[in-house]
């Protein structure tokens, strides 16, 4: 049950992030919004390898499919910020379902790479045929 004191220190905590960047020198909301960015990019992973022990690299690969989509986006094909935001996820996606066709098609512990929904599943598939 959420009680009333919880109820406003989250109120207060999306307050102070509203107003935080109009109060502070830009180069101080970039670095806290990368370290944003890191933390749940390590708290993503430390639910995958540390909680469910499941080997995943997949969240750097497709992390950097994503980053890189948009720079080359932003920077080749001269798209506005907004316009290669709502596109490089579709990129993302691409690159991800051409990593599904190879991994389907393959049977050896290489394949622990793949996403980790699909890690123990293949997993499981090499330890029958091997």
């Amino acid at each position: 049950m959420i009680n009333k004191n919880q109820v406003w220190w989250a109120f207060g905590i999306l307050l102070l992030a509203v107003l935080l960047p109009t109060l502070i020198p830009e180069f101080y909301v970039f670095l806290l919004t990368e370290i944003m960015i890191f933390g749940l990019f390590g708290m993503a992973v430390n639910l995958l390898v540390g909680y469910t022990g499941m080997i995943t690299f997949g969240h750097a690969a497709f992390y950097g499919i994503g980053a890189y989509s948009l720079g080359l986006l932003l920077k080749k094909a001269g798209l506005s910020f907004p316009l290669a935001m709502l596109l490089y996820p579709f990129i993302t996606v691409a690159f991800g379902f051409g990593d599904r066709l190879v991994m389907c098609k393959t049977s050896s512990i290489l394949l622990c790479h793949a996403d980790p929904c699909y890690c123990p599943v293949h997993l499981g598939r090499h330890r029958e045929v091997a």
